[in-house]
């Protein structure tokens, strides 16, 4: 869109376009979708991997806002909808559900017991966009709930991204995991070294992670 012609004066379309947002102000609009909040991280990054041929990314600072519906209801805000109402009227009368073979799926492959019968290690990069590291407090309360809590130890890594683990790192863990099924002992946080990038005392953030 042109927002200005040859002779400096702002344009037809922009005028009209001020005018409309001038016009929303008070406005009821119905806003559908789903809210979510998007997760930026920024950094750089200066060399390949030699465990894989993938960049080595040095995280430099991360942000959070809303996405999806909830960035369009901010929007709204600003220009003077009530958009807040607006979503508590929505949430307050949902009608949507999901099929049922959605739900039987998530029941039974999904849905977690924590009723753990053998030693169970999980490894989790610091910082995951795809899967937040909060997911492991919250497979952790699953756990204890079920008293299963002695089969469970969790080991995080000062990695960025989604299983970004060195070769040292998944060395460490498989040997950690073995000792734990030969001797009948959990790994402790000296087991996993901060000298090899593992963070040891690490308690991950509850979830929801707020």
């Amino acid at each position: 869109m042109t927002g200005f012609r040859e002779t400096g004066r702002p344009s037809a379309t922009i005028v009209g376009a001020s005018e409309i947002v001038h016009r929303m102000a008070g406005a009821t609009v119905v806003c559908a979708g789903d809210v979510m909040l998007d997760h930026f991280v920024y950094g750089a990054v200066s060399r390949i991997s030699p465990e894989a041929p993938i960049p080595v990314f040095a995280e430099q600072r991360v942000a959070r806002m809303l996405g999806g519906a909830g960035n369009v209801a901010r929007n709204l805000a600003a220009l003077g909808v009530n958009a807040d109402a607006l979503l508590a009227q929505m949430n307050a009368s949902r009608t949507t559900s999901a099929p049922p073979f959605a739900r039987n799926y998530v029941e039974r492959y999904a849905d977690y017991s924590g009723r753990v019968k053998k030693p169970l290690l999980t490894l989790h990069t610091q910082t995951d966009t795809l899967v937040p590291v909060s997911h492991e407090s919250a497979y952790a309360a699953t756990v204890s709930a079920a008293g299963r809590s002695d089969m469970l130890a969790q080991a995080f890594t000062t990695g960025n991204g989604h299983c970004n683990f060195t070769g040292p790192q998944l060395l460490t863990a498989l040997g950690a995991l073995d000792q734990w099924v030969a001797t009948g002992v959990a790994p402790g946080a000296a087991s996993f070294p901060a000298a090899l990038g593992f963070i040891p005392g690490f308690v991950p953030p509850p979830w929801p992670q707020p």
